[in-house]
């Protein structure tokens, strides 16, 4: 959660490139107007039905899934009258891409900011970020297995601190990590994932940042 990466690469490839890329992966409230720096920090508002679906093509290493409430819809007798066709998925990333970012994301859960609230009592392959808004007015945890997504948002109705230092990793990863335990009882460990099969693992230089030789 190095705030001042996304910012570099925010500015690198230009606002307007992030808000066109983030509606890719289902993100209907961003308009052009808000294609600002600020962009690159999460200043803005968003549904999180939508933001949690587009962690959708990291689980599933470049296709987001749209989502879908209903399943059926059976008469009083249990006839099923109305069977729902899923949704095609929706192709945003390349598998290798989207490889890379998976693997970022569990880092956050082994070694980051939600290693302890997710990573130490959740032992399935997840990866997921923690969020936490200005004035600990709104904190989240995005999480994913490879076969489920799932987030937890806590806020109040109206935009106060919900509590002094409230922080994602301290407050909606915990949540998340109980639900996910409690939800992976009854259902089999899905495994982690397979590389791509055009990814390439290369050693960086950490002193400045390139290719090691």
């Amino acid at each position: 959660s190095i705030n001042t990466i996304a910012v570099q690469v925010g500015l690198t490839v230009g606002a307007q490139a992030v808000v066109d890329e983030a509606r890719k992966f289902g993100i209907t409230t961003l308009k052009d107007d808000d294609a600002v720096p600020a962009i690159f920090l999460g200043a803005t508002a968003l549904h999180p039905m939508e933001l949690i679906a587009g962690y959708s093509v990291f689980a599933n290493l470049g296709s987001r899934v749209v989502p879908n409430a209903i399943l059926r819809v059976e008469d009083r007798n249990g006839k099923n009258i109305w069977p729902q066709q899923q949704l095609p998925s929706v192709s945003v990333l390349d598998p290798a891409t989207a490889l890379t970012m998976n693997e970022a994301l569990q880092g956050v859960v082994q070694h980051g900011t939600a290693a302890s609230a997710v990573g130490a009592v959740f032992k399935i392959p997840a990866g997921g970020k923690t969020g936490t808004t200005s004035e600990y007015h709104d904190v989240w945890f995005i999480g994913f297995t490879r076969d489920l997504v799932a987030g937890v948002w806590m806020g109040m109705d109206n935009p106060v601190p919900i509590m002094k230092n409230a922080q994602g990793a301290k407050l909606a990863a915990p949540a998340w990590s109980q639900m996910m335990n409690a939800i992976y009882q009854r259902r089999r460990d899905p495994g982690g994932w397979t590389a791509a099969s055009d990814s390439v693992t290369v050693e960086i230089d950490k002193t400045n940042g390139l290719r090691a030789t």
